[in-house]
């Protein structure tokens, strides 16, 4: 039989855990002469993930943030026509308006000048650098050329990349094939190659996003995969490795195909569905739909403005009492009806307004927007330290969650049936 332990011999939980923290500081101090900045305490973490901040509670909402991140790489997909190349410009306008600048690579050959002027705003067609790219190598070369020429010169400057599209282009292999034999051989193996070329360079690149003002945005297409055996279900003919290494994933669909003309209020739009189809740094697979909306000019007929109302969004998102809206959920802060596309709320004093009227006016409350914010439970993070804005609106919680009634709480999960 096993002698009994003196007490005195027995170490204490708490000892153990002094000791624990004495370790991992040594271990920190010893790792980070070996990597630097690339190692830290969990309890740092936070510190090192900032993004620009949002005001739109739709936006809020979808992403489960309260930032559009920076130092990351976000994956926008979506069947033809749904605006994907105009979300993807409405991101670089985020970074622009904070004193950014945006490399547009057009791997498609199909970039309206117009149009991108419409949604950035002429003010922002010198802060955008446009690129054509002829294969998969020339688009990724021409990526990394740009962001190492702004770390080496300009650290401090935020920077968004896009890349329109993945699919757009194939290898140079595949291309000089082409060039020689004077035709396309459909047993090529080029699709294997571009998918491979295209996931070793989203592993690369990370290292040079990390903790930079910068977001590389890639657009990939949506189709119909005929092979599955799941109705609807998609495929990406731009391959989809690059996915693993994306904070986000977002699909777009149109709900409305034929765009509707709003005489009186000036617009035509389109109404969209955004979906979640990933989401490292919050809940997936969250939707909403968010009108596109364009006018054109009077006298000569061009684009003159398009934009995402997420104002709008904001509006129809809080008057859906559907049985997966968040409507009665926050209905100790709020409740806002819909009757005839007209938006009432009582607590706003709010009557038969706008879409766009009721969202702004929620955007522009300060502590009713952050309210709804801390209610829903959406994810805060820093604001990136060079923006000139009161940081603590944003990134301090001050607000209690209001439970989800759709969702089984704790207690409810561990109850025998």
């Amino acid at each position: 039989m096993a002698k009994k332990k003196p007490e005195d011999s027995i170490v204490s939980v708490e000892s153990k855990k002094a000791k624990a923290a004495e370790a991992i500081q040594a271990m920190l101090e010893h790792a980070r002469k070996a990597v630097g900045d690339q190692v830290s305490l969990a309890s740092d973490l936070a510190e090192k993930s900032w993004g620009i901040p949002s005001d739109h509670l739709a936006y809020r909402w979808l992403t489960d943030n309260v930032c559009f991140p920076m130092s990351r790489i976000i994956g926008i997909a979506g069947m033809k026509e749904s605006c994907k190349s105009a979300y993807a410009s409405t991101i670089a306008k985020q970074f622009m308006e904070v004193g950014g600048m945006c490399v547009y690579v057009d791997t498609e050959n199909k970039k309206s000048a117009d149009l991108y002027e419409a949604i950035v705003g002429r003010e922002n067609l010198d802060r955008t650098l446009d690129y054509k790219a002829f294969s998969t190598e020339q688009w990724q070369e021409e990526v990394l050329e740009a962001i190492n020429t702004v770390s080496e010169n300009y650290p401090d400057i935020p920077l968004a990349v896009i890349v329109d599209s993945l699919g757009g282009v194939d290898t140079q292999e595949t291309s000089d094939r082409i060039d020689k034999e004077g035709g396309v051989n459909p047993r090529n193996t080029g699709g294997m190659i571009k998918c491979k070329s295209h996931n070793e360079f989203f592993r690369y690149i990370n290292k040079h996003l990390y903790m930079r003002p910068y977001c590389l945005i890639y657009i990939n297409h949506l189709s119909d995969d005929p092979n599955s055996p799941i109705q609807g279900a998609k495929r990406k003919p731009g391959g989809t490795g690059q996915d693993y290494h994306a904070v986000m994933d977002l699909w777009f669909s149109v709900v409305k195909g034929t765009p509707s003309e709003k005489v009186v209020r000036g617009f035509k739009e389109r109404l969209l569905k955004v979906n979640v189809a990933k989401n490292s740094m919050g809940t997936s697979k969250r939707n909403i739909e968010i009108p596109y909306r364009w006018a054109h000019h009077p006298t000569t007929g061009v684009f003159e403005r398009c934009w995402f109302d997420w104002d709008a969004a904001t509006a129809m998102l809080l008057a859906d009492d559907g049985p997966n809206g968040i409507k009665n959920r926050l209905k100790p802060i709020l409740t806002v009806t819909c009757n005839s596309n007209k938006y009432s709320c009582k607590e706003l004093g709010l009557v038969a307004v706008t879409d766009t009227e009721m969202g702004e006016a929620i955007r522009n409350n300060v502590e009713m927007r952050e309210r709804i914010s801390d209610a829903l439970g959406i994810n805060r993070m820093k604001v990136w330290p060079d923006l000139n804005v009161d940081k603590a609106i944003y990134e301090t919680r001050k607000y209690s969650i209001i439970p989800d009634p759709n969702q089984p709480t704790a207690q409810e999960e561990s109850s025998p049936e």
